[in-house]
């Protein structure tokens, strides 16, 4: 069974406890910027009427301190083909809210152009149309802003814990020796190759990035491989405390690998009594998802805050290879096989 048929089968469930740790809580930290067309709006104006469509707008979902979202709104026309103009509602430390006017001239198109400001956190950036006697039109979109060293954090990884440098982008991973093998604690986040969350590279750093089984073949630093399911099972049975054999889905250590972690203070994976995190050998495991190369040219990626799945060394049928995965909810550490191609998962090297 293909990886997003099970992951789906599981995550209905789980669903609506995600919905509750990622709706917005959207400060009133913003400032506006106010772009207009050289048109009004006549606060006493007596009736109004609505402009047609919908503001649309798309912005990264996960951004760095740095970043400029350069973004140019669509969907809104006026009834009669005259003038309308927009104004912008952005995050940011200071002002206060300003929701004065600014005219340029007729024909511009509402271009917005935004540094993120150096915090972590969720905002929101919206835009409203509006024209004289017309009712505004607002539209709505939410970012994480993510920083590489202060979003991730309580996975039990400490400063002076041992560590290596990737000569290849001087990234240093934090790593264990676990089973009689040196293991990552971290997702391999070389940039070479791969895809990033959702493509966002901010997200790397705090994610990793997400790699084809082809791709995973050549992705491990210098004198690092791809574990194989039996170096697998050697942890597992290492953090469970009980043996398990290679092959199979592992009956427990699902929690014994998990890291509690929080992501801009948030926690990642949710409480679940039939799963007890303990990180018992300091894999530090996150539930950053999946990806598949498939559907699009940059990848779609799902389920945050549900699994965590990576690649063995093992292929399986033609075209096909073993992967590793466990989610929130089991206390099982499930064998899967997906595609070689198209399947993007997280990477953990061993040496």
């Amino acid at each position: 069974m293909e990886i997003r048929q099970k992951f789906r089968y599981l995550q209905i469930e789980h669903r609506f406890l995600r919905m509750k740790v990622w709706i917005p809580a959207v400060a009133a930290l913003a400032a506006g910027l106010m772009i207009t067309f050289s048109c009004k709006k006549d606060s006493g104006t007596a009736t109004a009427n609505y402009l047609e469509g919908a503001v649309r707008f798309s912005l990264p979902a996960y951004v760095a301190a740095g970043d400029v979202l350069s973004v140019t709104p669509s969907g809104i026309s006026h009834p009669d083909g005259d003038p309308f103009g927009y104004y912008w509602t952005v995050p940011t430390l200071k002002p206060a809210r300003d929701t004065s006017k600014y005219e340029i001239p007729d024909g511009g198109d509402g271009h917005f152009t935004y540094t993120v400001p150096d915090t972590i956190g969720r905002f929101s950036v919206t835009v409203t149309a509006f024209a004289e006697d017309y009712y505004p039109s607002a539209g709505s979109v939410s970012f994480v802003i993510l920083h590489p060293e202060n979003s991730l954090t309580e996975t039990g990884i400490e400063e002076a814990d041992p560590r290596f440098t990737d000569a290849r982008d001087g990234a240093r991973y934090a790593y264990a020796h676990i089973g009689g093998l040196d293991w990552m604690r971290e997702n391999l986040r070389y940039a070479g190759t791969g895809g990033s969350y959702d493509g966002c590279e901010a997200a790397d750093p705090v994610f990793g990035r997400y790699y084809s089984y082809e791709q995973a073949q050549t992705a491990c630093p210098d004198g690092w491989r791809l574990p194989t399911d039996a170096e697998w099972a050697a942890l597992v049975s290492e953090a469970a405390g009980t043996a398990v054999a290679a092959g199979d889905a592992f009956p427990t250590g699902s929690g014994s690998l998990m890291s509690k972690g929080l992501l801009n203070t948030e926690k990642m994976w949710e409480y679940w009594p039939e799963v007890s995190i303990t990180d018992a050998v300091g894999f530090c495991a996150l539930p950053v998802g999946y990806g598949s190369f498939r559907e699009t040219a940059g990848g779609s990626y799902e389920p945050y805050g549900s699994f965590a799945a990576f690649w063995t060394a093992d292929a399986a049928e033609a075209g096909r290879a073993y992967y590793r995965y466990f989610n929130v909810r089991r206390p099982e550490v499930y064998l899967g096989s997906g595609d070689t191609q198209s399947l993007a998962l997280s990477v953990r090297c061993v040496k």
